[in-house]
């Protein structure tokens, strides 16, 4: 808008100066008065100028302005706008009107030439955003069939990923009867009363023994997960004492491993969580850090609405770079290098499992560095409040 308003300016600055510069140089040049009527012409080149450079009204200016100095300057009697001839009168109405229709046909094709240029302008912005959008289409139409393909692909990886999870159901259900049928026999020919079994043969009953259990323990586990990848798990979600969750847990711990120290600190306080979940995290918590620990500390505490169960060990820790992979299906980390290339007895499910099942209260798990070494596992479940339903059914996907 400044920029327009300082070309009109300049125009009338220039219609104002073109006329009396012309009138000074011919002047000078005839050192007279013009004895003929070429000047004329001079007058109506600057009106075609100044029109086809400003537009119709300096070109106005200039034809007045034009008029006016021809009379006084050139036309008898000369010094004074009296006008003597009735032919320089229609010579000067002549030039008039000449210099009105030059400066409207001049003004006329700065006007065209400007609306080419912005039909031009217009056709190129047509052109970019034409350009532009066969471009988006094209790209649209790549992201659609890269997007097909992906799809594809991701179907028949849940396609696989079902038949994987049921074909591992199907086969651990059909082991489970006679894992369970080599666990108890073997367990009933350990009896102490079994007199007639040498000590060979209850060692090689032992191994079979342990070995069937660890395997039983896989199809169990193996189970669970297929169950909680099945897309819904039923929970019921209840007051559970903290406290109680913990002994409980190390009871049954205490029974199978009678060689494990336990010890169990925290105060009374309610938990909103499924007990038997809550159970099955504590026990394969228990299971991991007994395998690298001969002492596990389990303990609870409230941390504003939420309640915390931690299970801390005193062995060689798990590596920052571990602590969130360790949850990932299959996953098995090795002891110090001390312990030589050997990887504990586990399947790799149940820190998964642990995780699936927080996750499922609406709570979660982590891993930290316990003070002093060792490694601190995490469970943080809602805490239960009056104001809370006592139990309520909850489905999750």
């Amino acid at each position: 808008m400044i920029q327009g308003l300082r070309l009109r300016i300049l125009g009338y600055v220039v219609s104002g100066v073109a006329p009396l510069a012309i009138t000074i140089g011919i002047l000078a040049l005839q050192r007279g008065a013009a004895a003929s009527t070429g000047y004329s012409y001079l007058y109506l080149g600057a009106i075609t100028l100044v029109a086809l450079a400003f537009g119709l009204g300096p070109a106005i200016v200039v034809a007045v302005l034009s008029t006016v100095l021809i009379d006084y300057f050139f036309v008898p009697p000369i010094g004074t706008f009296t006008i003597a001839s009735p032919a320089d009168i229609q010579n000067l109405l002549l030039f008039v009107i000449a210099a009105l229709v030059v400066g409207i046909l001049a003004d006329t094709r700065r006007r065209q030439e400007h609306h080419s240029r912005d039909l031009a302008e217009s056709l190129r912005q047509s052109n970019i955003e034409l350009e532009r959008r066969r471009l988006e289409a094209e790209e649209g139409r790549r992201l659609a069939t890269e997007l097909a393909r992906v799809s594809a692909t991701v179907e028949a990886l849940s396609e696989t990923d079902r038949l994987k999870t049921e074909l591992l159901a199907n086969v651990s259900h059909q082991l489970r009867t006679p894992l369970g049928a080599i666990v108890g026999m073997s367990s009933a020919l350990l009896q102490p009363d079994r007199i007639n079994v040498d000590e060979a043969a209850r060692q090689y009953l032992d191994t079979i023994n342990t070995e069937g259990r660890h395997l039983a323990r896989l199809v169990d586990d193996l189970l669970e997960m297929a169950r909680l990848e099945s897309g819904v798990i039923e929970l019921r979600l209840e007051p559970v004492d903290a406290r109680e969750a913990l002994e409980s847990a190390a009871d049954r711990a205490r029974h199978l491993e009678s060689h494990l120290e336990l010890t169990v600190t925290g105060r009374d306080m309610l938990a909103l969580a499924d007990d038997a979940s809550l159970q099955e995290i504590l026990r394969n918590l228990i299971e991991n850090a007994s395998r690298y620990s001969k002492t596990v500390d389990l303990s609870c505490a409230g941390d504003g609405d939420t309640v915390r169960f931690q299970v801390a060990d005193r062995g060689p820790g798990v590596p920052e770079a571990d602590r969130e992979t360790i949850f990932d299906r299959f996953f098995q980390r090795r002891t110090e290098p001390d312990a030589g290339d050997r990887r504990p007895a586990g399947s790799g499910l149940g820190l998964a499992i642990c995780r699936r099942l927080a996750e499922a209260m609406s709570g979660r798990i982590w891993c930290e560095a316990r003070p002093g070494g060792g490694s601190t596992f995490i469970v943080s479940v809602k805490r239960y409040v009056d104001e809370a339903p006592p139990q309520r059914e909850a489905r999750t996907q």
